[in-house]
């Protein structure tokens, strides 16, 4: 079933098929009519409306800017860790993201920096590979590896899914 706003994502994904061709023609105007319907009805039939209940776009449109901002950040201190040396752990963290897509999100995002991947997520734990300095030979607490792998990342996606709870309360 067609929505209102579906001609108006078909036609920016379209344009957006054109702009990435660089041309204009019938043959990259048709595909690109199909190829933005074939990739909305996918997303449509994976994921339903019931999981965007509880995400506040509007605060969530500026969050791969800042992703952006993190991965370049954590690429110089991968840097730093490889110049001196480093251990790699397997660690865990706890999120306390509610939303499932959220989760999602904030999995991907870990993976997407250097010097972390995300090995599993269940219920809110984030099982982690961890590249961490030589220097520091202690065992991490589970907080340390919060604050340091999730934390900044996580503080984003709560405001999305506590700014959706505030709208959904009014």
């Amino acid at each position: 079933m067609m929505r209102p706003y579906d001609i108006i994502i078909i036609a920016a994904l379209t344009g957006l098929w054109l702009v990435l061709n660089e041309g204009f023609g019938v043959f990259l105007l048709v595909t690109g009519v199909v190829a933005a319907a074939a990739s909305l009805y996918t997303v449509r039939f994976f994921m339903p409306d019931s999981m965007l209940k509880g995400i506040n776009f509007a605060k969530l449109m500026f969050y791969p800017f800042f992703l952006f901002g993190q991965v370049y950040l954590s690429g110089f201190y991968v840097i730093k860790i490889i110049l001196r040396g480093g251990n790699v752990d397997v660690v865990t963290a706890r999120t306390r993201l509610t939303n499932r897509l959220l989760r999602v999100v904030l999995v991907n995002s870990v993976t997407l920096t250097p010097g972390s991947v995300t090995l599993d997520e269940e219920d809110g734990v984030l099982t982690l590979l961890w590249l961490r300095p030589n220097s520091d030979v202690r065992d991490v607490t589970r907080e340390e590896v919060e604050a340091r792998l999730t934390m900044a990342m996580e503080r984003r996606l709560i405001k999305a899914e506590k700014a959706a709870e505030v709208r959904d309360q009014c």
